[in-house]
């Protein structure tokens, strides 16, 4: 198979692995609509879902991807077995640790599977891939939220855990990235990679201690990034936090649970419409957000999505106050699918794809680990004090403010979040090292990203 074969082979499995996340995402719906265990199920499955984004950052750092992605996939067969095994058991604490070991699997799939694919495709075709795994968890969760009303959610388990391990023995031939080998001083196996994914022959596939011709320099260089190298760590990490709360500070979760609630409350019949009010809007925004992502500012797709987030909001807001509308009234469901469509336009798939252009390979996984654990403890919370907070001010009230917490992301983004676009921060890396080169001194050690040793064709079909 040709070079070309590999990455597109190697960018399938990764949307894959991407799938397996939505599928088990998708399971936290159908323990809304469960008969017993709401709470405790829930409790530990979010549970899982923190743990399992700690965990991503010490395992990403130490194991590489790949193998991230391997233990993931074993992590969530385990937690489907329990699953199938808890009726047959009679055994809570069964249920209960499937629900545990999924929340983890999701948590570790989405940050591995994510970095996997940043890290192995060009950098002009890094957004397109980021968007990519949202589509695959957006994918996966609605196929499980159609299933809801299936009457055997054992058998479906079973198909899931099947799913996981064919994706787990395709993941297998697969080489780790090219980058994280490079960071851990890995050169022969980062040949060996670079070899498989992009052609190259072991000679300029090698370790990148020959030189590096002026012309091919000049080549690659082009005009440095404007606003990425300014930023300190600090200050970078602080953009990725607000990101991934102000994600979540939108209202997805509420609306999400919302909407989940209107259909739980109407019977199983009525659940069948879950997935194609609330999922496919966005299966199919986020595969609008995949096209664009490569050619529009991060920052116009931030703004479009946050207004057209805050309308769903302030529209239903207004229908709220109407005593004459029922809950499954199709006004109510179209604010909930345009809110839908608005979040994964921008909201959904871009703060984790800025995270990604803002750190270098070796500082991105504690970061992304760490605001992901925080986006999902921010998830719950808002998640479990939707109901209480609708007792004491009126649900209307409560959808406007959230209206006012996405014009709030508006100001954020104008006022602090950097445009990333053609500022991506692996790109960056290569370019320092060849400046560096040119002009006969080494690479400071005071660099927040890892400068890899250059080599002309390998830096620049991998960046």
């Amino acid at each position: 198979m040709s070079s070309e074969g590999n990455l597109v082979r190697a960018v399938f499995v990764a949307f894959l692995t991407s799938l397996s996340a939505g599928i088990c995402l998708g399971y936290r719906s159908y323990l809304i609509f469960a008969r017993s265990w709401i709470l405790e199920a829930e409790i530990t499955f979010y549970a899982g879902l923190v743990c399992g984004s700690l965990l991503a950052c010490w395992f990403m750092a130490r194991c590489g991807r790949q193998w991230t992605m391997h233990f993931t996939c074993l992590l969530s067969l385990v937690g489907w077995s329990c699953f199938c095994a808890s009726p047959r058991s009679g055994s809570g604490n069964c249920y209960l640790t499937g629900c545990f070991l999924l929340g983890t699997s999701v948590s570790l799939f989405i940050p591995a599977c994510l970095v996997y694919l940043f890290e192995i495709v060009p950098c002009k075709w890094a957004a397109t891939v980021g968007c990519l795994t949202w589509f695959g968890v957006t994918l996966g969760f609605t196929l499980s939220q159609a299933l809801i009303a299936f009457p055997s959610w054992i058998r479906i388990a079973f198909i899931n855990a099947t799913i996981v391990t064919v994706v787990n023995i395709i993941l297998w031939p697969l080489p780790e990235s090219p980058k994280w080998l490079k960071k851990v001083e890995q050169f022969q196996m980062a040949a060996a990679a670079s070899s498989w994914f992009y052609g190259l022959t072991p000679g300029d596939a090698a370790d990148g201690r020959g030189s590096l011709s002026p012309q091919d320099a000049k080549s690659l260089l082009g005009a440095a990034p404007a606003q990425i190298p300014t930023l300190q760590y600090k200050s970078k990490f602080l953009v990725a936090m607000w990101l991934m709360l102000l994600q979540q500070l939108t209202g997805f979760g509420p609306m999400l649970y919302f909407g989940e609630l209107i259909f739980k409350y109407e019977g199983f019949p009525v659940a069948y419409y879950l997935a194609p009010s609330i999922g496919l809007p966005q299966v199919v925004s986020t595969l609008i957000a995949i096209l664009v992502a490569n050619f529009a500012p991060r920052k116009a797709m931030l703004y479009y999505s946050a207004i057209i987030m805050t309308l769903a909001h302030f529209i239903l807001g207004l229908l709220l106050t109407s005593d004459d509308l029922k809950p499954t009234s199709p006004f109510i469901i179209l604010c909930i699918t345009l809110y839908m469509i608005g979040f994964s336009l921008g909201w959904g798939p871009l703060p984790m794809v800025i995270i990604m252009e803002l750190f270098g390979p070796a500082e991105r996984d504690f970061p992304l680990g760490l605001t992901v654990s925080l986006s999902w403890l921010m998830h719950f919370f808002l998640i479990f004090s939707y109901e209480p907070i609708t007792v004491v001010v009126p649900p209307s009230v409560y959808h406007w403010m959230t209206a006012g917490f996405c014009l709030f992301a508006c100001f954020v983004v104008r006022q602090w979040i950097p445009e990333t676009k053609d500022s991506d921060a692996d790109e960056y890396v290569v370019k320092r090292a060849m400046n560096l080169e040119l002009r006969g001194s080494a690479p400071s050690s005071s660099t927040n990203a890892f400068v890899p040793r250059p080599a002309s064709s390998v830096d620049n079909k991998i960046a």
